[in-house]
């Protein structure tokens, strides 16, 4: 059996109480995170050093959710306890957010991938898809 070693690691100079949810691999070189602060960051792959002017500071009000997509590599879902799905083109930061707003709910879970066209499949926290 073989041992793993780690290639780099970052503290992303946070707060001690704030954690790192979910990080995923871009399709463009680069890790989009999502964190406990419900920030939205996007760090160098080689470093995980934070990509400078590329944090959005308030992506959702209780961010729960972060996808990519495979064949569109700067897009990328996120989504929250706010009952809305994002997407985010990561060319353009904040400017480039087109949302989905869904009443009352929590959404616990987005699945987003297609060749030709971008869909998203949302679970709820009560279990119900669309």
């Amino acid at each position: 059996m073989s041992t793993a070693q780690s290639k780099c690691s970052s503290t992303l100079r946070l707060p001690s109480d704030t954690y790192v949810y979910k990080a995923l691999p871009t399709h463009t070189g680069k890790v989009a995170a999502i964190l406990s602060d419900d920030s939205l960051r996007l760090l160098f792959s080689s470093t995980l050093r934070e990509i400078p002017d590329t944090t959005i500071r308030k992506a959702h009000d209780g961010v729960t959710c972060l996808q990519t997509v495979e064949q569109r590599g700067n897009v990328i879902f996120t989504a929250g306890r706010d009952g809305k799905v994002r997407g985010w083109d990561l060319r353009v930061g904040q400017k480039g957010v087109k949302s989905i707003e869904f009443t009352d709910c929590e959404i616990s879970r987005i699945l987003a991938d297609f060749p030709e066209i971008t869909y998203c499949l949302v679970t709820f926290l009560d279990a119900d898809t669309i």
